[in-house]
């Protein structure tokens, strides 16, 4: 990762992974492009990050220990608490068309730190908002 890069400079991300080792490298990846990330490792504690303010965009992973990743991606939108959201799976696809929905963008496990990067950027212009699998 080119220490030179910052197109997340500026953001707040948040990046909710149960496995804390996949967060942990994850998130440094991140910060390495310039984010500022917030973690958390279950859905209460990613609904804690924004009560202190909405995050530029948000990526969640869909399994969960406390909450399925649609729900919590439907409670952050309900409550203007993320820009985007980019989905992380370890499945090929959501179950279904409606499991998309309250995603921008949908990417499946493992994910370089360049495509994750890609897929934030990616939601943060994405204008128009449609689901990108």
């Amino acid at each position: 990762m080119p220490s030179s890069d910052a197109r997340l400079a500026g953001m707040r991300l948040l990046l909710v992974e149960d496995n804390r080792d996949v967060a942990e490298m994850t998130a440094f990846a991140l910060e390495t492009y310039g984010a500022e990330v917030l973690c958390a490792f279950d859905g209460a504690q990613a609904l804690a990050h924004v009560e202190a303010g909405p995050v530029d965009c948000a990526v969640l992973d869909l399994g969960l220990p406390d909450m399925r990743g649609v729900e919590l991606a439907e409670r952050l939108r309900a409550g203007n608490a993320a820009g985007r959201i980019v989905a992380l799976s370890g499945f090929e696809s959501a179950d279904d068309d409606a499991d998309q929905q309250p995603f921008d963008v949908y990417l499946q496990k493992p994910v370089s730190a360049s495509a994750l990067v890609d897929a934030v950027t990616a939601a943060n212009s994405d204008a128009a908002g449609d689901p990108q699998v």
